[in-house]
């Protein structure tokens, strides 16, 4: 779940369908019965209304669920909607039954996930939701809808730094004067991340290494100049650590609010310098839990 969702806003990403179920037949009989009809239950507590809809509180603290359906019978009567107000919402009549007709009814759930609350817990959605019914005057049918799934309360969102480049001042061969080097610190840019609390961040950087080297934080330059390459830094907490390609590590740990993985680029010596120009790239990848 995206740690940007407003309360009132889908969890779901909107309206989910899922599939149709026939779970009732009635019978005209004995002149007694010709008229039938569709319902839609709730068996839940209401959260209040959200978009127009009566929202229900699940078993997850802040996650409510919104619940509609459609109805249909095989004498073609048909109908669908949400509980709007109340605990049912009325789906389908069918009055056009002959004496001594069989029909069956069907019922298709529409669930759509709310966030009701400031804070969400994640966890499993577990329980029943609701309930169709057939009716009629000699009796009724019901079938339960219920649900279980896993909901993520995790979650980080970009909001700067997708794109870095740094820039680097020229160089002298006096400011390396031999392998291992390093000069011209560039200015720092900064990803930034929005995540939900206790949200655990983890930053990889991938890339070509240098060839000729056993240091895994130096990027393969693509530019002229020989004997000269590009790290990228860490400055996390007033640091200056080279960051190694491809090794997972954790910057953050997030309390909530927006956080940042600061970072620079410098250069290094490989070996004999000869001038020109030098530019690598680098490609970072975030993930979370």
């Amino acid at each position: 779940m995206s740690p940007d969702l407003a309360v009132g806003q889908s969890i779901t990403g909107g309206d989910k369908t899922f599939d149709s179920v026939q779970f009732a037949s009635c019978e005209s009989s004995f002149t007694v019965e010709k008229y039938f009809y569709g319902y839609l239950y709730s068996s839940l507590a209401s959260a209040g209304t959200y978009n127009g809809r009566l929202t229900f509180k699940t078993n997850l603290s802040g996650v409510g669920v919104q619940l509609g359906a459609s109805m249909s019978d095989t004498k073609g009567a048909s109908g669908n909607g949400w509980i709007t107000s109340g605990s049912s919402i009325k789906l389908l009549t069918d009055d056009s039954i002959g004496w001594g007709a069989m029909i069956y009814m069907s019922i298709t759930p529409k669930l759509n996930l709310i966030k009701i609350a400031d804070s969400v817990s994640g966890g499993t959605l577990s329980g029943k939701v609701g309930y169709g019914q057939a009716n009629g005057n000699q009796g009724s049918a019901n079938i339960d809808i219920n649900f279980t799934g896993t909901l993520s309360a995790s979650g980080c969102t970009l909001s700067g730094g997708s794109d870095l480049s740094f820039t680097l001042d020229d160089v002298q061969k006096s400011e390396l004067p031999s392998v291992g080097s390093t000069w011209g610190e560039s200015s720092e840019k900064d990803i930034s991340l929005s995540c939900t609390a206790g949200t655990n961040v983890y930053f990889t950087l991938s890339g070509t290494q240098e060839p000729g080297t056993s240091d895994t934080s130096i990027l393969k330059n693509n530019g002229t100049a020989k004997g000269l390459s590009v790290q990228v830094m860490d400055l996390h907490g007033g640091g200056n650590h080279p960051v190694n390609l491809n090794y997972r590590w954790s910057p953050i740990t997030s309390s909530g609010t927006t956080a940042k993985i600061p970072l620079a680029a410098r250069y290094i010596r490989t070996g004999d310098l000869t001038p020109g120009s030098v530019d690598a790239s680098a490609t970072y990848t975030l993930d979370y839990d």
